[in-house]
Parts: C-alpha cells; sequence; structure tokens
C-alpha cells in the first residue's frame, strides 16, 4: 500500500523587481508637482505588494524598508550607506518569502526594490514604494501580467503610473471590491494618455487611511477629481459621450476638483470623436 504524501505543496511564486526614480530638490524640471517626488531626504522608506483577492480585500505578500545615510569622502565625493530591513527592524541581507529588499543607486538616483517568492493566484496586485506619511507610488498588476512569469521587472514607478493606479484602486472602491468590475490599467491609460497627463499638473495624493501605519500600510483614495474622471470615463465606456460631454460642463462650474482648460479640451475633443 502507497502512502501519500501530507506535505503541502509549495505555492506557485514569481519574483519581482522595480524601480522608484528620486529627484533632487534644486530640480526645478518638474512635470508635476514638486511634492509628488521622494528625494534622499525621504528615509526610511518603505515597500509593500499586497495581492487583492475576489472580494477586494488585501493579502500582504511582501513587505522591506530601508534606511538611506550619506558619508562624505574627500576623494571620491559622497557614499550611500543603505540599511534594508524587516519588520521589527531586523537587518535584511537579501530578498526572501515575505521580505522585500530595498536599495539605492546613487548614480541613477533611484530606490530598487527586489521582491521574491511572491504567490501567485489573485486578481490583483499592488507594488508600491511609500514614506511614512503615506505618500506612495503605485502600480497595479492583473493576474494577466504575472501569469506564467517566473521573474518580472517592471518599469520605473512614476507619477503617471501611480495616478492611473490611484483610478484603479479608487474605481475598485467604488465597485464594491468587484476587480471584473473595475476599470484596468490598460484601459485607462488608452484613455487618459500620458501626454494628456502631463497637461493637468496632477499632485499625488495621500491615502485617506487615518493613522498611516507603514506595517500594515492601507492605500485608499477617495478623492473628488479622480471621482469626476472615472465618471467621465465610465460614460465613455458606454458609448455615452453626450452625457460625458455634459458631466464635464458641470465640472467645469467647480474648477477646484477639475483639470485645467488644455487638458478639458483635450478631454472634450476625444468624446466628441467617439461620438456615433
Amino acid at each position: 500500500m502507497t502512502q501519500l504524501s501530507s506535505k503541502t505543496p509549495e505555492a506557485v511564486t514569481f519574483d519581482l523587481k522595480f524601480s522608484t526614480q528620486l529627484i533632487s530638490t534644486s530640480d526645478a524640471d518638474y512635470k508635476t508637482a514638486s511634492t509628488n517626488y521622494f528625494t534622499t531626504a525621504d528615509t526610511p522608506l518603505f515597500t509593500v505588494i499586497y495581492g487583492i483577492g475576489k472580494n477586494g480585500k488585501n493579502q500582504e505578500l511582501s513587505w522591506g524598508k530601508a534606511l538611506l545615510t550619506f558619508k562624505t569622502a574627500t576623494s571620491t565625493g559622497n557614499t550611500a550607506k543603505v540599511t534594508a530591513l524587516r519588520k521589527g527592524d531586523i537587518e535584511l541581507d537579501a530578498a526572501d518569502y515575505t521580505w522585500s529588499k530595498l536599495s539605492y543607486d546613487m548614480a541613477n538616483k533611484t530606490w530598487n526594490t527586489d521582491a521574491k517568492k511572491i504567490k501567485l493566484g489573485y486578481p490583483l496586485y499592488i507594488a508600491a514604494v511609500f514614506n511614512s506619511k503615506g505618500r506612495a507610488y503605485l502600480t497595479i498588476l492583473d493576474a494577466k501580467r504575472v501569469s506564467g512569469n517566473t521573474s518580472l521587472t517592471l518599469s520605473a514607478l512614476t507619477p503617471y503610473e501611480t495616478f492611473i493606479s490611484t483610478l484603479v484602486l479608487q474605481d475598485l472602491q467604488e465597485q464594491k471590491g468587484v476587480a471584473e468590475a473595475t476599470a484596468t490599467s490598460g484601459e485607462l491609460k488608452a484613455f487618459f494618455s500620458e501626454d494628456w497627463f502631463d497637461l493637468i499638473q496632477y499632485q499625488m495624493p495621500v491615502t485617506t487611511a487615518t493613522k498611516f501605519n507603514p506595517e500594515s500600510p492601507s492605500f485608499v483614495y477617495a478623492r473628488e477629481l479622480e471621482k469626476r474622471l472615472l465618471a467621465v470615463y465610465g460614460l465613455f465606456k458606454q458609448n455615452e459621450s453626450d452625457e460625458a460631454l455634459s458631466l464635464i460642463e458641470k465640472y467645469r462650474k467647480d474648477p477646484t476638483h477639475w483639470v485645467g482648460a488644455k487638458a478639458d479640451a483635450t478631454l472634450v475633443a476625444k468624446l466628441k470623436l467617439a461620438k456615433p
């Protein structure tokens, strides 16, 4: 008689790498609000990867923390020392299951996240780099993008990528956590292009979660601007461009929570072209 092993099969996983671009406080060439950008003064810095279940709830899959200190060397210039940490401020030598390692590339001014053994099987994933105040760079991955990959390297997280991901998360909240009913990153990028994004002087929101805890971060967004953009996009998706144009006329009366004239005109032109 063959005895069956009771050992639980190892979960199918993938490795994930991504970077976050920093900017010097003296650099005035901002495409978006200067407060969007992390600098080397943002320390400690954190990273987290969540799986979003079918019920919309987050499952933490990996987390990391880093401290950055500079030393001045007379002959070689400044050198940077990074202390990578896991929870409990235990030093981390390398990324491993549940722990991501943050490293700093001084030449390119980037924070790099290395995450190992991320569990597959979630409809959506959030990858984030954030500070203790709750300002975060975000990207959203869907199951299709990670499926079949044992290792995945993403493009750098940017304000534009964060804008799109914020829309996805806010829509997910409005759809009561139903991923299938939520707009995808690809759909939103097709409608809100990066060129259009550059017109709006976007200021990334801070999560509205109360008592933000970096060891268990919650990225919750409910800003009026994103709500309005999602409403316009929703009507466009339903082939109701006339209704979307009427909504924009209404939003113009409250410009505090709406885009500027150039971005508005570009949206209007896009919606008129889409009319049957």
